[in-house]
């Protein structure tokens, strides 16, 4: 679900994202494939940021290689995914991948 609010310029709604309470997660992340755990009951979008460059795989026992997704360092990336699903991060630096679901 997402609550609209008012745009600042005075026209229309953008839709607004606010945390699921008791989703989020933090995934150490380095050159071995990590996973998160998973994605709670009602949780279909999750924002993801990661202090390091890194890959990400999602599915239900996904392990990420280079091949695979790469996120930003210091980027805030959304994503759809489904209840029950995990997010595995794998980097060529040791860091830390956040996952924060969304509704």
């Amino acid at each position: 679900m997402s609550i609209d609010a008012p745009r600042a310029n005075g026209g229309g709604v953008i839709p607004v994202l606010a945390p699921v309470a008791g989703s989020q997660q933090a995934v150490a992340v380095s050159a071995v494939s990590a996973q998160s755990t998973a994605i709670p009951e009602g949780v279909y979008i999750v924002g993801i940021y990661s202090d390091v460059r890194c890959h990400i795989a999602v599915g239900a026992d996904p392990t990420a290689t280079t091949n695979h997704l790469p996120v930003p360092a210091d980027s805030l990336v959304y994503m759809r995914v489904k209840p029950g699903e995990k997010i595995a991060g794998i980097s060529t630096t040791t860091g830390t991948l956040w996952i924060q679901g969304l509704n």
